[in-house]
């Protein structure tokens, strides 16, 4: 390997250090205080970088919370899965992980920055293409598998999985929005269980 082709692979990890440390920094700030209270000079001041650097990085500040919401969602997706995989069968793992992501955005932080700030932010289509990519794709997947297995009477794994996401998203964001978030998660959770349970084989 020359010189060259270090410097390379050197800037490289210099960029993606610079890039995970404003991320670190904006997501921290988004829950303490929330997206619209958070300037980016507040931002900077966590990261002690320039200016420039920020928006080498991102676009603009609605790009940093694209960037922390995706984060979020890969570590969602990675929770899930992980849960998943200790479940006795295929059925138990789909209920086991809408639980493991209703018990994650009962988080304070979660909550504010995926269901509150994010829908409003990036709007709508950004903020379920994101979702797509992750916990969706898994919900998919678990259906598809307890199709497989025998366990659910449905004929399209897609509609089903289309059906309950947006229940689960829909019921997030209302509950994230009521004057007791962790009881109107609870019910949400309750009626998702008493759907699911109802399409049982």
């Amino acid at each position: 390997m020359n010189v060259n082709q270090t410097k390379k692979r050197t800037k490289a990890e210099q960029s993606a250090e610079t890039r995970a440390m404003f991320i670190r920094v904006a997501r921290e700030l988004f829950a303490e205080q929330g997206y619209a209270h958070t300037s980016t000079q507040q931002i900077l001041a966590g990261t002690n970088v320039t200016r420039g650097a920020l928006y080498h990085q991102f676009t603009d500040k609605a790009d940093l919370l694209k960037a922390v919401c995706e984060q979020i969602q890969q570590e969602l997706a990675h929770d899930i899965s992980l849960a998943a995989e200790q479940s006795q069968d295929s059925f138990a793992a789909l209920l086991t992980g809408l639980d493991t992501y209703l018990d994650a955005v009962a988080r304070p932080d979660i909550q504010r920055i995926l269901i509150i700030d994010a829908p409003a932010i990036l709007g709508w289509e950004t903020w379920y293409e994101i979702d797509r990519r992750y916990c969706f794709r898994l919900l998919l997947e678990s259906i598809e598998q307890a199709i497989a297995d025998g366990f659910l009477r449905v004929q399209s794994a897609e509609t089903l999985s289309v059906l309950l996401n947006g229940a689960i998203n829909d019921g997030c964001c209302w509950s994230a929005r009521s004057d007791n978030p962790r009881e109107k998660l609870a019910e949400l959770r309750s009626t998702l269980h008493q759907l699911i349970n109802g399409l049982k084989s």
